[in-house]
């Protein structure tokens, strides 16, 4: 047990096993025996003092001799501890043979007071049925453990927002559309039309059919017009794609609250179910006594045994939704390791609203809003596309007799035929006012779903004041007079069930209403800013 800590703390160091950490290895061992020998001789003493029973002689030798066991280690430890930091002269011989001693104290002390005492259990404890194993699974749990828990990844809320806001793909989709746009945007002054390199050949009456060749290049410039309307084009694009990831960080921000918001009243749910179990358990204990002093039928018994199950049964149903949140939440953060969330309490949300034509400046109507601006961006860029363009051009003539000729050459481009473009741009004129039209509804209809939401608000603060203020009291007392009555043989066991379930509703009802008022406010806050 010992050699785990050494081995381990020259790997952790870097250090080589040489002679000086076989030295360590020798007197570690030594101590980790010391503190074996101590702890199992007052086991033995303990044993002629009396205390028979291998369970309880382990235990309270175990708690008498842990300070003895943690000062021996300590002492050698600290005392060790200069020469594991040393870096002066001989430290390459001190420093591994310390190194060793530390390590190897650290994991015999803590395997001294855990295994030890089991295995001695496991040796003199007799051939009890069923002891043996249980001692062996305890032993597997303290070598094992460390290996489940560091299997395990614990994860808060507030991380699993960071990870789904930044990592998502569905984030990192929308955050590829909005360089691609801004991109196309700084581009937007550089879009020029491919120039024009040409070559004319033309005949001559007193030169000949080839007598005149004419080599000339020629640009068209890009229009101002164009130009400005192609980048409001291009940057209303990109707050549009901006748009749709703030509704889709808020609707990802939506799904793990919520994760979070359903294992914390899983949380409650099973603490309260524990509680109720304890009490069925109590129940389905006297009903068993009775039944064997004959003071009622067995029906009674077997109905108390049944209401304890259906307590455990829907505890186990409990389990496996938290672990289905825990899957579900692993698969929306892309992990593939399992995730065990930190859930806090479970507690009623608030939420307060001042104005209501804030539903404007919401995800959604924002995205609208977006949209709207870049349908009014595209008529104008429809419009743009009939301004003229200017082009301009040098070109030298070449003579069959061998004389050369420079020129230039100035134009303009203008649409004759518009008809074309003039029903593009009427078209994006009617696309943009549905758009716009289209803002409008969205506006409206969460307006009504605000409204909506804002009186399942009331109706669920309502049903919580009820509980806070004669509810709670009310099943305690419930509960309480029921089993106090019943074990009283006061009532028979259908009232005292009666009784239990009313309270239960009232305890359940409560719960499940704070849950859906949670849920309920995050709906709200997904529809404002």
């Amino acid at each position: 047990m010992s050699a785990i800590g050494g081995v381990f703390a020259l790997w952790l160091r870097d250090m080589p096993f040489s002679i000086s950490a076989g030295v360590g290895f020798i007197a570690l061992f030594g101590v980790a025996v010391l503190n074996g020998i101590v702890l199992i001789a007052y086991f033995n003493e303990l044993e002629k003092l009396g205390r028979d029973d291998v369970q309880d002689r382990v235990l309270f030798g175990a708690s008498v001799r842990l300070r003895p066991v943690l000062m021996t280690a300590a002492v050698a430890s600290l005392g060790f501890l200069p020469m594991a930091l040393s870096s002066g002269a001989g430290a390459e011989v001190q420093r591994p043979l310390a190194t060793v001693v530390i390590g190897g104290l650290v994991t015999s002390t803590l395997l001294t007071l855990l295994v030890l005492p089991v295995l001695y259990a496991m040796f003199f404890g007799g051939n009890k049925p069923g002891k043996t194993s249980k001692i062996i699974a305890l032993l597997a749990f303290v070598v094992l453990s460390p290996a489940f828990l560091s299997a395990q990844k614990t994860i808060t809320e507030a991380e699993a927002l960071q990870i789904v806001r930044e990592q998502h793909p569905a984030v990192r989709a929308v955050d590829a559309s909005v360089r691609s746009a801004r991109v196309l945007r700084d581009g937007a002054a550089r879009n020029w039309e491919p120039g024009e390199i040409y070559h004319h050949i033309a005949a001559d009456p007193d030169l000949g059919m080839f007598g005149t060749s004419t080599f000339g290049l020629s640009q068209a410039f890009p229009s101002g017009k164009q130009t400005r309307a192609a980048r409001s084009l291009f940057e209303q694009q990109a707050q549009v794609h901006e748009a749709e990831g703030n509704l889709v960080r808020h609707q990802l921000a939506r799904d793990v609250r919520d994760i979070f918001q359903h294992l914390s009243f899983l949380g409650e749910k099973s603490s309260r179910l524990k509680s109720l179990d304890s009490l069925f358990q109590s129940t389905a204990a006297i009903a068993e006594s009775r039944y064997q002093a004959g003071e009622v039928a067995r029906d009674e018994w077997l109905s108390a045994r049944d209401q304890a199950a259906g307590i455990r049964l829907e505890l186990k149903t409990i389990e496996h939704e938290t672990a289905f949140d825990q899957q579900v939440l692993g698969q929306l953060l892309g992990m593939n390791e399992p995730l065990v969330p930190v859930v806090t309490p479970f507690q009623r949300g608030s939420f307060s609203l001042s104005d209501t034509s804030r539903i404007r400046e919401g995800t959604y109507a924002q995205l609208d809003a977006g949209k709207v601006a870049l349908s009014m961006a595209q008529v104008e860029w429809e419009k743009a596309r009939r301004s003229p363009v200017f082009t301009a051009g040098l070109n030298a003539q070449y003579l069959a007799n061998g004389s050369l000729y420079p020129g230039y050459a100035v134009g303009v481009r203008l649409p004759l035929v518009q008809k074309s473009q003039r029903a593009q741009s009427e078209a994006a004129t009617l696309r943009s006012k549905a758009v716009q039209a289209q803002y409008e509804a969205t506006v409206r209809n969460q307006q009504m779903e605000l409204a909506h939401l804002l009186h399942e608000v009331e109706k669920y603060e309502i049903l919580l004041d009820y509980y806070y203020q004669e509810g709670s009291a009310l099943a305690a007392e419930l509960r309480r007079s029921a089993f106090r009555r019943y074990s009283a043989g006061e009532t028979d066991f259908t009232e005292f069930v009666q009784s239990a379930e009313r309270s239960l509703r009232i305890e359940m009802d409560y719960l499940e209403n704070m849950h859906l008022l949670n849920r309920t406010l995050l709906e709200i806050e997904l529809l404002l800013p």
